[in-house]
């Protein structure tokens, strides 16, 4: 797991880490979309039936992950829960008072990072949880395996095979050196995840554990990548965040066209007032397209003013737009009746 710092990162830096597990729980990596009623929504990196392992909120407040072992182990809370009760927070700060405040059951080491910047590294075992502040780390960079690196930590760690200690040894070695230099982008980040001898794993007896997903996060420009399975093997793609509910919503004109019998969306024809939400809408519907191939809001400001009544907006219970549609009018030839859209844009 890595946090990059603003100033090695362009300007705004990224948290990102590899998730490691036995190869049978592969099959049930999943990625979650949440949206809580009394707090920020957020992209959850996770496996089938828990809560939460690596997530960002719209707040850009991140958090990941590294599994520690410990012998001070008590009655508390599971981490996934303390997890989804960080992304619940609109700072790293906030989220640290989080993690430090929770009654913890066991050993975990926690990365935070927001959109300002803040960054936090803390080995939070039951009984002790030293914090490293972003910007106290050599070369600026934090990067964390699955060994504690602070004495108080160490203190209560638990013996660990040695084939597990030798991995997370290695895989922290060749983690800063990949990164001690120049700066680091998506593009570096994922290379780094795939590195093919120590850091993305391959399932082999006898611990059959292999990286079964990965997650890259920007929250300076509200960025989620994310793999399943190997990402030597796989794909990394952008996944876009959740919408957040915004401060002002233009009221609905009038009466609604149609209302949807079980989602309770209420349609309503295209009003330019509307158009940035329907640009957010269009970037989230489509994360990995170059948004220069998308609408802007000068086209979609158009449509409503020549043909609002071949377009929609669907408000959702908060009154924000959750869906959007747009029709194309032109003059339709009879003895020609069969077109496509790319004839469609050419003559208009």
């Amino acid at each position: 797991a890595v946090i990059v710092p603003d100033s090695r990162a362009g300007g705004a830096g990224f948290l990102g880490q590899t998730w490691d597990m036995h190869d049978t729980a592969t099959d049930h990596v999943v990625l979650l979309r949440v949206r809580p009623d009394d707090g920020p929504r957020a992209n959850v990196f996770s496996t089938t039936g828990c809560l939460g392992q690596i997530g960002m909120n719209t707040e850009g407040v991140c958090v990941g992950i590294n599994n520690l072992t410990g012998v001070d182990g008590a009655r508390g809370v599971c981490w996934t829960s303390v997890v989804r009760g960080m992304l619940m927070t609109s700072s790293a700060a906030e989220a640290l008072d989080v993690l430090l405040g929770a009654d913890l059951a066991g050993a975990h080491n926690f990365l935070i990072f927001d959109r300002h910047g803040d960054g936090y590294d803390v080995e939070a075992m039951p009984s002790t949880r030293p914090v490293v502040r972003l910007g106290d780390a050599p070369d600026d960079i934090i990067v964390h395996t699955n060994h504690t690196l602070d004495p108080a930590a160490t203190a209560v760690q638990a013996d660990r095979a040695p084939l597990l200690t030798e991995s997370s040894t290695r895989r922290l070695e060749l983690a800063s050196q990949m990164l001690a230099a120049n700066d680091v982008d998506a593009d570096r980040l994922i290379d780094l995840f795939r590195e093919p001898t120590a850091i993305c794993q391959t399932a082999t007896a006898p611990l059959h554990i292999e990286s079964s997903g990965a997650a890259v996060m920007r929250p300076g420009t509200n960025d989620f990548w994310a793999c399943w399975g190997r990402p030597v093997d796989n794909d990394v793609r952008r996944v876009a965040m959740p919408l957040p509910v915004p401060e002002t919503i233009p009221d609905p004109p009038g009466q609604p066209v149609w209302v949807g019998p079980t989602s309770g969306v209420r349609y309503f024809h295209l009003d330019a007032r509307w158009a940035e939400f329907a640009v957010a809408l269009e970037r989230q519907a489509f994360p990995n397209t170059d948004p220069d191939h998308l609408l802007h809001v000068e086209d979609i400001e158009a449509m409503a003013e020549a043909f609002s009544e071949g377009c929609f907006v669907g408000l959702d219970d908060d009154g924000a737009p959750a869906c959007t549609g747009f029709g194309i009018r032109t003059f339709f030839a009879w003895d020609n009746p069969q077109h496509g859209i790319v004839e469609f844009l050419e003559a208009n």
